[in-house]
């Protein structure tokens, strides 16, 4: 099998097939460590975890430990607080953890590899053809992919994982992906350092509130930053450098996150993500199916995201 893509989705599937004997390849166009968004994790993605094999690594690796959510939302103005064990016949774990995607992509491709999956980073994925081998009757897949040093390379397997997230390879390549234009949001994002955080066991929760131009996430991550974004209409943000105007005003016309952020500094630059909504007309196809955020995503509302 061939997998496209190393992130959450793509060496998960990895290290499930590796470790059920499958011979498997894995194409990253990336050199990991690589920046990601998408932080906050649930508490099933524990259960995921260990299935793989992978979470007592990411156990031992000092991310914070969450045990629910803050929220400022609905007609009620005060913030409210879900923890998981509030819901123990739901949750298997009771808690999850607010993860730098660097590190944790990181930690799942090296147990990818632990696990039997012949890993080739730097490698960009470049096309895909139906591919069916002589006196057989089964139809796969052939990749054709170049590597950092300009070597071309071609494989081939019984069937072509798309798990390059919302780069959507084959999405693109057979124009599968559509759009809700209810969810035509931007999200417009940064990291601050010595952000306030919130008291007792809600510390490390997510806190996410809502405002007029959309709401606002807030995770605090165990480098001693917080990642803050925005989610707004797109129609709303400005492009270009008027952006971090809009993002720090934002921040300023909110309640609680301009209070925890008021002796913080921001240590990034502002980045954006648009129009990172959308499903996909099939799922599969002749010899290929679409994984993770290769397939679906949806606004993530409760951090989702790593989960779907």
């Amino acid at each position: 099998m061939v997998l496209v893509g190393g992130g959450p989705a793509g060496s998960t599937l990895g290290a499930l097939l590796g470790r059920a004997g499958l011979k498997v390849a894995l194409l990253e166009k990336e050199t990991f460590p690589s920046y990601h968004i998408g932080e906050s994790l649930l508490p099933e993605v524990l259960d995921v975890l260990e299935e793989s094999g992978a979470l007592a690594r990411v156990e031992q690796a000092g991310f914070l430990r969450k045990e629910g959510g803050v929220f400022r939302w609905g007609l009620n103005p005060e913030p409210w607080t879900f923890h998981f064990d509030e819901a123990k016949d739901r949750y298997r774990f009771t808690y999850a953890y607010q993860v730098k995607r660097a590190e944790f992509d990181r930690i799942l491709l090296e147990h990818a590899k632990a696990s039997g999956v012949e890993v080739f980073e730097d490698t960009a994925a470049r096309d895909f053809a139906e591919h069916r081998a002589a006196g057989s009757e089964w139809v796969g897949g052939k990749v054709s992919a170049t590597r950092g040093n300009g070597e071309a390379l071609e494989l081939t397997g019984r069937l072509v994982a798309d798990c390059s997230g919302q780069a959507g390879w084959l999405a693109n390549k057979f124009k599968l992906r559509k759009y809700d234009p209810f969810l035509g949001n931007v999200a417009v994002f940064g990291y601050h350092r010595n952000a306030a955080r919130l008291e007792g066991r809600d510390a490390n929760a997510i806190m996410c509130e809502a405002m007029d131009l959309g709401w606002l996430w807030n995770i605090p991550l165990h480098d001693g930053t917080n990642s803050v974004g925005l989610i707004t209409k797109a129609e709303l943000a400005p492009a270009g450098p008027e952006r971090l105007a809009f993002y720090e005003a934002a921040i300023q016309k909110s309640v609680y996150t301009r209070r925890l952020l008021a002796g913080a500094t921001r240590v990034t630059e502002v980045r954006s993500i648009a129009d990172y909504s959308y499903r996909p007309s099939r799922l599969v196809g002749p010899g290929y199916l679409l994984v993770g955020d290769a397939g679906n995503f949806i606004d993530p509302i409760w951090s989702t995201g790593v989960m779907l």
